[in-house]
């Protein structure tokens, strides 16, 4: 199996992986499938992923095949990429966003569009985004680099590094893997990862609180049986982090990747001094766009705490699709 990564990335972490696959050759499964679906975005998919106010990821999905070269299909210019995105912001009152495009390993293109908030600052390409649930492929990565590492194991149970983590049905919840986890497999519904979604509650505890709570969650199928998306999956993970690394998340995440990619511009959910001016966070209501400054309590800094620039995603992109250690 061809595989592009420099480190092991399970990318949104919401493909089903492959029974009888290595960790590694899973992910660059994961990777190669999420090109598959890069390559054939129109225009409506753009769209689409703009309504939810992340033009800036559908741009960074759209530039994962530039770096892939797998297609025979003549690539957009940088001015036609750039024509395509002001066109979308104008359509949809996008008030901001970034593009960075890569090809050979190397940023080939980085711009602003718009401004980060109504003072009038201009979007560059180190203007931090929030990323939503793209944030969930950093969680994946630290927990791959973990097991890389012997710290532990993907087909170990859950409750082996989390004693107190169990659903309504302990029997079945202890069969949940940290592979289930990863993979959206583990028979924790989608509802389960919701009912947290807007809380702010940040103190040191928060993702142990939700954890515990899931013991009066109710499995929808037996782990690895069924794949159902779900925000609880990488609250878990963000919390075994947590536990086996005996560091806050968010500095796991820094050290491990932000660091050592050099993308100063990243950080999860609290800016540090030093970072450039975070976009504004924005929704649609009725077709109109408005301001929605919003950031998650501590609990959602697994499925979706991470904000970054597009200089930064590229790095992070690069990384992914070119380096591989083997």
């Amino acid at each position: 199996m061809r595989c592009r990564t420099k480190i092991p990335l399970s990318w949104a972490a919401n493909v089903v992986a492959s029974d009888g696959l290595s960790p590694k050759g899973q992910v660059c499964m994961l990777i190669d499938k999420v090109s598959v679906i890069a390559r054939r975005a129109d225009a409506a998919m753009l769209y689409r992923l703009a309504r939810i106010q992340m033009l800036l990821l559908a741009v960074l999905f759209f530039s994962a095949p530039l770096s892939a070269q797998i297609s025979d299909q003549p690539l957009p210019s940088a001015e036609q990429v750039d024509a395509y995105i002001e066109q979308g912001m104008r359509q949809l009152e996008i008030p901001g966003a970034a593009v960075a495009l890569i090809a050979d390993g190397k940023i080939t293109h980085l711009k602003g569009f718009g401004y980060v908030d109504g003072s009038g600052t201009p979007v560059t390409a180190k203007t931090p985004f929030q990323l939503g649930s793209v944030s969930k492929s950093f969680a994946a990565l630290v927990v791959l680099q973990l097991a890389e590492e012997g710290r532990l194991s993907l087909d170990d149970p859950v409750s082996k590094y989390i004693p107190y983590f169990q659903a309504d049905d302990k029997t079945a919840s202890d069969k949940i893997t940290v592979r289930h986890l990863l993979s959206h497999r583990s028979g924790l519904a989608t509802i389960d990862g919701n009912r947290h979604q807007d809380t702010t509650y940040r103190g040191d505890d928060a993702m142990e609180r939700v954890v515990r709570e899931l013991k009066s969650a109710h499995l929808f199928a037996m782990p690895g049986d069924r794949f159902q998306y779900s925000n609880a999956n990488y609250i878990v993970l963000a919390q075994l982090i947590e536990t086996v690394e005996k560091v806050p998340y968010e500095k796991v995440v820094k050290a491990r990747i932000f660091s050592r990619l050099g993308m100063n511009n990243s950080y999860v959910q609290i800016a540090d001094a030093a970072t450039a001016e975070p976009a504004v966070g924005h929704t649609q209501w009725f077709g109109r766009t408005f301001e929605r400054n919003f950031i998650a309590g501590r609990a959602m800094m697994g499925p979706g705490g991470i904000t970054a620039s597009a200089e930064d995603m590229a790095t992070y992109l690069i990384a992914v699709f070119e380096n591989d250690p083997r």
